[in-house]
């Protein structure tokens, strides 16, 4: 599969939708909200530190459960609007010095974490990191809009992304998507031609010459 990262209101949703719509690809719209809302929850609502950590959990369940719903023969052509990697950067943006000092919470924390990049290596071949830019615009269901919380979390999943470039010589590829580039005709023609390119890459640089799909 390949998925899109980035924080609320980037426009992840609308740039993997209208990839889909226009060069054949399969748009999967994942729905969090109705994991707040079925924990009794608002996105917007101010939670302790382990409150939030069993939202997150909540939700990673959640995805792998859409994940595992999609037939394993179509994933090659699915675009997912949220990934396992964007519960890992909310979870390290909530942490600050005073928080998680129990042991146990912090063991709980750390498996969580190592859970969620092991979730997008296993069911993701590609990840796009999508960068503040576009227009502001209100969303039912979502938090709070909050531009330095968002430049946080860019910076979180650019860290994170570089870091598995560097550790891993197999596993999903991770592309930041320049963030001058906010304009959706762009955006759109820029990933599609790195997806294409990307699978030219894979498929030549097999060591046994069998085509890398996506998936």
């Amino acid at each position: 599969m390949i998925g899109f990262c980035g924080a609320q209101r980037v426009g992840k949703t609308t740039l993997a939708s209208t990839l889909a719509e226009r060069h054949g690809f399969k748009f999967i719209k994942t729905d969090v909200s109705s994991v707040f809302k079925d924990l009794g929850v608002s996105p917007k609502e101010e939670l302790t530190f382990d409150q939030r950590l069993l939202v997150q959990q909540h939700i990673l369940a959640y995805l792998i459960q859409l994940y595992d719903s999609l037939p394993v023969s179509s994933r090659s052509d699915c675009l997912v609007d949220r990934t396992p990697l964007d519960l890992y950067a909310y979870t390290i943006a909530d942490i600050q010095r005073e928080t998680a000092q129990s042991h146990e919470l912090q063991s709980k924390t750390q498996a969580y974490l190592s859970e969620c990049v092991e979730v997008f290596r296993r069911y993701f071949t590609l990840g796009f990191l999508v960068q503040p830019g576009i227009p502001y615009s209100e969303a039912e269901g979502s938090a709070a809009y909050n531009p330095l919380f968002m430049n946080h979390m860019t910076l979180i999943l650019h860290g994170l992304m570089a870091s598995l470039r560097h550790s891993h010589s197999y596993g999903p590829r991770c592309v930041v998507i320049p963030a001058d580039v906010v304009d959706l005709n762009e955006r759109v023609q820029l990933v599609r031609s790195l997806i294409y390119r990307l699978d030219e890459q894979a498929m030549l640089n097999s060591a046994d010459s069998t085509p890398l799909q996506l998936h």
